[in-house]
């Protein structure tokens, strides 16, 4: 066929609704959580992301023991949903 030059803009963040904020977003140092230095008691306070945080800290313990008073805690909290529990089980099998 005919050659024809690539139509679409070669700057991926010309491809958002708002390539400015995208920009200001995408092109600079963001926050990270540490969570190995957080204390479990810290994490417990954290409502509806204890659990993930808790997972994340503890996920590649050898022994699930260490942390599951505080998983079966959060898990009686009723802050998560079916599948977000189904999602950090599967996470902690594959990982752990």
């Amino acid at each position: 066929g005919k050659i024809s030059p690539y139509p679409y803009a070669m700057n991926w963040l010309k491809g958002f609704a708002n390539p400015d904020q995208a920009k200001a977003l995408y092109t600079q140092d963001f926050p990270l959580v540490d969570v190995t230095v957080i204390s479990d008691d810290e994490i417990m306070q954290h409502r509806r992301i204890a659990l993930l945080e808790l997972v994340q800290k503890h996920a590649r313990h050898r022994d699930i023991m260490d942390f599951l008073e505080p998983l079966v805690t959060l898990l009686l909290t009723d802050y998560t949903t079916d599948k977000q529990v189904q999602s950090l089980m599967s996470y902690l099998l594959q990982v752990g």
